[in-house]
C-alpha cells in the first residue's frame, strides 16, 4: 500500500472504514500530480492548443507556429495537438478553457482579442472569467484597420458617414463586427455588419467575391493573410482603430481623431486594451505553479529561438512580448472600466442595456 495512503488512513482512525478508503483513494491523483515534477509531467506529453479562430486566419497562424516551438521547449518529445474553436469570434476556446479543459498543465488556449472582453459586456454571468485564467504571456500587440474593395461605393471614411457600406463578420460578438461598430459610434458610419461567415478565410472570400463591400480586421491578420490590402492597388483604406497611426495605413486617418471626450476615449479602450495582448496565451486555473513556471519560461525561449523568429517573420508576425503578469495586469485593468461606459458598450455591440 502506498505510504502516504496508510498513513492517511490511520490518522482518520474513528471514520467508518470505507468512508477513510474512499476519501484517501480519492486524493490520491493529486498525491501523484504534485510528485511528478514540471519535466516528467511534459515528457512525451501531448498538449492540447485550444484555437480560438477559424482555420487559415492569423490566431490560427500564429498559434500553430507558437505551439510547434514551444511544445519543444517544455520537452523535447511533447507534442501539440491544435483544435480550433472558432464559434462566436473565439468564444467558445475560452469557454472550454474555464469549464471542462484540464487543470494540469496539458491545455492552453489562444484566442482572438473580442473574447477578453465579453464577459465584462455580457448581461447574464458568463461561463469563464479572463481574470482567473492563468497568463502565459503574449507575444505581440495590433491595432485594427478597416477597408473596402476598390470598386466599392465607400472609397473613404466620409463615404462611410453618407453611404451604408456591408462589412463581413464571423459573428455578431466578433471583433469583425465590433470593430465597425464603434467607428459607427464614435465616427459617424453607416456600416452594416453581415454576420455568419465561418472564420477568417470566409471573411476574407466574401470580399473577395463581391458579397459585401469590406471589413475591419487587425493588421496582424492582414499581414498573414492578405498582404495585397496595404498596397492601395486593390483596396480602399478607410480608418485605422489604435492610439496611434500605423505608417503601413498610409494616410488612413485614425479613430482617436473623432472622440469627442474623455468618456469616449474609456469607451474605445474596451476593444484598444485587448488589442495590446494580441496572440496572448493562457492556462485554465488550479494549474500547479511548477508548471506554470515552466509554460512562461519555455515561451520565453521560443521569443529567442532564431528559427521561430525567422519563421514568425515570414507570416509577418512581429514580436512585442508582455510576460503573464504583464498580461494579468491588462486584463484587470480592463475589467476595471466604469459601469456606466460598460453599458454604453453594450449597447453598440448589440448586448443591450443592464439599466433597462
Amino acid at each position: 500500500m502506498n505510504l502516504n495512503l496508510f498513513t492517511r488512513i490511520r490518522s482518520c482512525a474513528a471514520l467508518p472504514p470505507l468512508a477513510v478508503l474512499l476519501g484517501a483513494i480519492a486524493t490520491l491523483p493529486q498525491m501523484e500530480a504534485r510528485a511528478q515534477g514540471a519535466p516528467d509531467f511534459f515528457a512525451d506529453r501531448q498538449i492540447t492548443l485550444l484555437i480560438g479562430g477559424g482555420g487559415g486566419g492569423s490566431v490560427d497562424i500564429y498559434g500553430r507556429i507558437v505551439g510547434r516551438y514551444i511544445a519543444k521547449k517544455l520537452s523535447p518529445t511533447a507534442t501539440v495537438v491544435p483544435r480550433n474553436l472558432p464559434i462566436s469570434g473565439g468564444v467558445q476556446a475560452f469557454m472550454t478553457l474555464g469549464s471542462t479543459a484540464p487543470r494540469d498543465g496539458s491545455t492552453f488556449a489562444t484566442s482572438a482579442r473580442g473574447p477578453l472582453a465579453d464577459p465584462l459586456l455580457a448581461l447574464k454571468p458568463a461561463t469563464y472569467d479572463p481574470r482567473s485564467f492563468i497568463w502565459i504571456g503574449s507575444i505581440n500587440e495590433d491595432m485594427s484597420i478597416c477597408f473596402t474593395r476598390k470598386d466599392s461605393s465607400v472609397k473613404t471614411l466620409e463615404d462611410a458617414r453618407l453611404i451604408e457600406g456591408t462589412m463581413a463578420s464571423t459573428g455578431a460578438l466578433a471583433e469583425s463586427a465590433k470593430f465597425p461598430l464603434m467607428v459607427n459610434a464614435l465616427a459617424g458610419t453607416k456600416f452594416k455588419i453581415i454576420t455568419g461567415y465561418k472564420g477568417a478565410s470566409d471573411t476574407r472570400l466574401a470580399v473577395e467575391r463581391g458579397e459585401v463591400d469590406g471589413q475591419c480586421t487587425t493588421y496582424g491578420s492582414v499581414l498573414a493573410t492578405q498582404p495585397q490590402v496595404l498596397t492601395g492597388e486593390d483596396y480602399n483604406l478607410l480608418v485605422q482603430i489604435g492610439d496611434q497611426p500605423n505608417p503601413l495605413g498610409k494616410n488612413a486617418p485614425v479613430i482617436t481623431q473623432f472622440l469627442k471626450s474623455e468618456d469616449d476615449r474609456r469607451l474605445l479602450d474596451v476593444i484598444v486594451k485587448p488589442l495590446l495582448i494580441t496572440s496572448s496565451y493562457a492556462l485554465p486555473p488550479g494549474v500547479p505553479a511548477d508548471r506554470v513556471a515552466a509554460w512562461r519560461k519555455a515561451l520565453q525561449d521560443v521569443l529567442k529561438d532564431q528559427q521561430f523568429l525567422d519563421e514568425a517573420k515570414k507570416v509577418g508576425l512581429e514580436i512585442d512580448y508582455r510576460t503573464g503578469e504583464q498580461v494579468q495586469e491588462l486584463v484587470d485593468g480592463l475589467y476595471k472600466t466604469p459601469p456606466h461606459i460598460v453599458d454604453r458598450a453594450r449597447q453598440i455591440f448589440g448586448y443591450g442595456s443592464a439599466n433597462r
